[in-house]
This record gives C-alpha cells, sequence and structure tokens, in this order.
C-alpha cells in the first residue's frame, strides 16, 4: 500500500473510530455517573473476555469547599498569612468621599479579605475536613462541598493489551456502529 493510499484509509479509519467513540464514552459516563449517584461507584474496570486492559474513572473538579464561619476561616487564613487584606469605599458613604477626598475618612471604608491566591491552592481534603496541605492542619469555619463528577477518564487501554482480544469481524461491527452492546 502507498503513502497516500495509507493516509487515505487510515483517515477514513480515524473518522469512523471517533464517531462511534464519542457515542459509546457519552454512554459510558452517564451510566457511571448514575452508579456514582446512587452508590458512590466512581470507576470501572475496562475488560475484554474476561482480561482487564484499562479503567474508565470519574474525573473531579479540585477539592472545593463551603465556608461555614467567615470570622473562623479568614481569621486563621489571616493569621497564617493566605489572605490579602483590601478595603472597598462602603456604598452609602460614596458621595460623601467624593466630597472629602483627602480628609480623614476611614470610617468610610469596609475591609474584606481575599485569599492569597497559591495558598487558595494549598488546601486539600481529608475525608470530611478541609486541610492545609504540607502541615494537615485542619482549617476551621469550611467543610468540604459534595463531589460533583465533570467527565471521565480512560487509562491503560494499550493497542497490544487490547489488540490481542479482538477479532477482525469485532472491529468491523464496532467501526460501523453495529455492535449493539454484545
Amino acid at each position: 500500500m502507498k503513502e497516500l493510499e495509507k493516509l487515505a484509509v487510515l483517515t477514513a479509519l480515524q473518522k469512523a473510530v471517533k464517531s462511534e467513540l464519542d457515542k459509546v464514552r457519552a454512554t459510558c459516563e452517564n451510566e457511571l455517573k448514575a452508579q456514582f449517584d446512587a452508590e458512590g461507584i466512581d470507576r470501572k474496570r475496562l475488560n475484554i473476555g474476561g482480561t482487564e486492559v484499562g479503567t474508565l474513572s470519574l474525573r473531579f473538579a479540585k477539592d472545593e469547599y463551603i465556608i461555614t464561619d467567615e470570622q473562623a476561616f479568614y481569621g486563621y487564613l489571616t493569621a497564617c498569612g493566605g489572605t490579602i487584606e483590601r478595603h472597598r469605599l462602603k456604598d452609602v458613604y460614596a458621595e460623601e468621599a467624593y466630597k472629602r477626598l483627602g480628609d480623614e475618612g476611614a470610617h468610610m471604608f469596609e475591609t474584606y479579605y481575599e485569599i492569597e491566591p497559591l495558598f487558595a491552592k494549598a488546601f486539600k481534603r481529608i475525608k470530611d475536613d478541609m486541610v492545609l496541605d504540607g502541615v494537615n492542619e485542619v482549617i476551621p469555619g469550611c467543610k468540604p462541598s459534595e463531589k460533583e463528577p465533570i467527565g471521565t477518564l480512560v487509562r491503560g487501554c494499550k493497542p497490544q493489551d487490547v489488540l490481542p482480544q479482538l477479532k477482525p469481524a469485532q472491529a468491523m461491527k464496532l467501526l460501523n456502529g453495529e455492535n449493539n452492546g454484545k
């Protein structure tokens, strides 16, 4: 087979595989998400003819948290150097601030805190707590949010593991979308 013929065949195969893969993956992802919601199952083994060739796992967003006590949460982070103190003008004093700019006017401003971005990356979930990575100190005033799957990840499925398990007729049926779960 000449190089241009190979290119035509491989391109057609790639298109056929991508189309069928997208459909099958969406179905498997929906089934796994439903099992996670019902039973907490977050991964499945991928087997062909009784031989494990890979895994399908749910992907989750980075550990998120919910602030339950702002004073305790920001107090702890401020003590650790994990916040940036900011000031903004209180809405009720906006007009007055224009008139008094330059005068003493600290009462016109409110203080708020932002989490230092690099510091926030050090938060990690351990069971039912959020902790500061490296020191494993529980961060007061917050709790982990519920895990929400954001997609799936397929591991394994190397050609040298999968292809010997597959018969040519099965491959043709898969490419033509004729397998129907059998």
